[in-house]
């Protein structure tokens, strides 16, 4: 059986209680419901739409919206529409 030194590194990350956990799991679903509000109201401004999209996705939070995401580039913006018809 093998001896190891003594850990010199204190612990990273304090242990946490169902309390705390709850708390900050509460905080998420308003948020997430604000970033799909922002995707929505981006939709008008397809650069706006592509840089908060790009945004997401660099913070590593983009698959929490993948389906809102897949349905802004589903369909091309209305303006687009019109100007091809």
């Amino acid at each position: 059986m093998a001896t190891f030194s003594k850990n010199i590194w204190r612990d990273q990350f304090p242990p946490t209680d169902d309390l705390v956990f709850d708390s900050l799991t509460k905080e998420i679903d308003p948020l997430q419901e604000k970033v799909k509000d922002m995707l929505m109201a981006s939709a008008a401004d397809p650069t706006h739409n592509v840089k908060l999209i790009d945004t997401l996705r660099r913070l590593g939070v983009s698959y929490h919206f993948e389906n809102d995401i897949q349905n802004h580039f589903q369909f091309p913006p209305k303006s687009f529409q019109q100007r091809c018809s």
